[in-house]
Order: C-alpha cells, then structure tokens, then sequence
C-alpha cells in the first residue's frame, strides 16, 4: 500500500501483507541523526505501525529492558556488547549483522565480554554474519 499523501517522503512500497502478515510488537527506535528520526516517525505515522523513535544516542538514554536489541554499522561488536548490556533485559538476545571481520570483532569482544552466541551467514553479502548475542556480562 502507497502512502496517500502525494510528495510524502516514504521510501518504497510496502504492500499490505509485508506490514498486515506479522504479529507487531512494539518497537523503540533510537536514531541520533535528527533528520533520520523524522523521516522514521513519519513512516511510523503513515503506516500506523506500534513503533516509537527516540531521537538520542543510545549511550544517553536510560535501561530499555528490551527482549531484542539490533544495531547495524553502528559501532565495534565490543563496544554494541556494551550497549546490549545496558539496554536488554535479562533473556534478551542481541542480533548485530557484521562484515568479514567479525571474527576479529568476536575475538576482541571476548577479552571484555562472556557471552553465548550463535551465528548466521549473510543473505545479501557472502563474507558477512549475523551474530546473534545472549547472556552478555562485562568481564
């Protein structure tokens, strides 16, 4: 379904069964880039989508006690362990796509962190992962 509103900035289509097929939950959205968080709260509005953004860096705001937490090209996988520290709640797993370097990313998370983890290759870049993160805990 395309939005109604001719020249609203909404990228793409998104049909009705992509959106009306899952069972929502809600979803905060942290995106520092002012314009970025305007653009996903329209998007958000225009969709009628369970979704909130707020527009901080996630090392500003308060303990989320999120079940899932997901970052892309935001930081090291060290320093996102960090964060996944502050902002999951127990039980909650972490989901960090990453590049062919993830494994020296793992390695040099290793030192500061314990974690269990699982990964996934890549469906759109054959040198990369998605790390899945549980059990996080500062070493």
């Amino acid at each position: 379904m395309r939005a109604d509103h001719a020249g609203d900035d909404v990228a793409g289509d998104l049909g009705e069964a992509q959106v009306d097929d899952f069972d929502l939950v809600a979803a905060l959205l942290v995106e520092s880039d002012r314009r970025k968080a305007v653009f996903l709260n329209e998007a958000i509005r225009l969709l009628s989508l369970p979704a909130a953004v707020i527009c901080d860096r996630i090392e500003s705001i308060a303990p989320q006690r999120a079940d899932v937490l997901s970052a892309r090209a935001l930081a090291s996988l060290d320093a996102l362990c960090g964060f996944a520290a502050l902002h999951l709640a127990p039980g909650g797993v972490a989901i960090f796509p990453k590049g062919a370097n993830a494994p020296a990313e793992r390695a040099e998370a290793a030192r500061n962190w314990r974690f269990a983890s699982s990964e996934t290759p890549s469906k759109t870049d054959a040198g990369a992962v998605i790390l899945c993160l549980k059990d996080i805990q500062h070493v």
